[in-house]
């Protein structure tokens, strides 16, 4: 169904992310649910993500793209909120894979509770190539996200492609905020759960992606450092005193094989084991004379 004011706005910002976007474009518009835009900021690709995007456009009019030149990652989300035209706004990102119930889900649930502004969701961890690693599970409730944001954790209790917000009420606070380069996420989940309610499902609805390129790995210490400012400035609105001391410490870089290990043991945890194997075998190849590799390895080939 394609209408003038679909129910939601689905709303992608893309910069060079050629790798996973095709998957993640049709995750969405394969959804159940039909009463959608895909509003897909392309934030100045350089790797042939333009094209991409702009051939799925002649063949689907719920898509609609903007084009322009590349300004991060929080200012194309503050361009897809205000040119939004749905009721509620559902971010998602260009490397993961939405599951086919997300959207009428999220839709049903937001309908039936007024106060609730902001919505994610349980997801799946996947390994760069699609491989199951472990379902990552949060705290449903409002004070408990909440309370864990304002702690100042550097955490993000809502996984940010997951989420659904109302329009109306992200506007209203002020949209995302480009003071943020990254935890821009924090940031909006802080100032919404001021004038309404925030939540998760129980639902795992998302593949989420890792990989060594993504927010998470690559500005990891931006993120930390972002989130914290996130709080100190919450703390100032809602006249709180922070204890200095528990801003959160920005950990050493890991390196690809502590990732690896890291991806391997929550495999193996969840019960994947042929992807525990195949980190194991990686493991080896790369270091062949590590205890910890041979460690795991050993845990991986016996399943437990």
């Amino acid at each position: 169904m394609n209408t003038p004011t679909p129910q939601v706005s689905v709303v992608m910002a893309v910069y060079n992310a050629g790798a996973y976007l095709s998957p993640a474009i049709d995750s969405i518009l394969t959804q159940g649910f039909s009463d959608f835009e895909l509003l897909v900021v392309d934030d100045g690709s350089t790797d042939g993500s333009s094209g991409i995007l702009d051939s799925y456009t002649a063949c689907d009019p719920r898509m609609r793209v903007i084009h322009q030149e590349n300004a991060g990652l929080t200012r194309a989300c503050r361009t897809a909120v205000k040119q939004a035209r749905g009721t509620y706004v559902a971010r998602m990102d260009t490397d993961d894979i939405a599951w086919s119930d997300r959207l009428s889900i999220q839709v049903a649930a937001m309908d039936a509770n007024p106060a609730l502004l902001a919505l994610g969701t349980h997801v799946r961890l996947i390994d760069p190539e699609g491989r199951p690693l472990k379902v990552l599970d949060t705290s449903q409730s409002h004070d408990a996200i909440d309370g864990a944001h304002i702690s100042g954790n550097g955490q993000s209790m809502i996984c940010h492609p997951t989420v659904m917000m109302r329009t109306d009420a992200v506007r209203q606070v002020g949209n995302y905020n480009p003071k943020f380069q990254a935890a821009q996420d924090i940031d909006l989940f802080l100032r919404l759960a001021e004038v309404g309610r925030v939540g998760n499902l129980p639902n795992v609805l998302l593949d989420y992606r890792q990989h060594v390129t993504s927010v998470g790995y690559a500005k990891r210490a931006r993120q930390i450092a972002d989130a914290w400012q996130a709080v100190q400035d919450a703390a100032v609105r809602r006249g709180l005193t922070l204890d200095a001391t528990t801003a959160p410490q920005v950990t050493d870089t890991q390196t690809q094989g502590e990732i690896w290990r890291k991806w391997g043991w929550w495999a193996l945890s969840d019960g994947h084991v042929a992807t525990a194997r195949h980190y194991a075998h990686k493991l080896l190849r790369a270091a062949p004379f590590s205890k910890k590799n041979w460690h795991f390895a050993a845990m991986a080939w016996r399943g437990y």
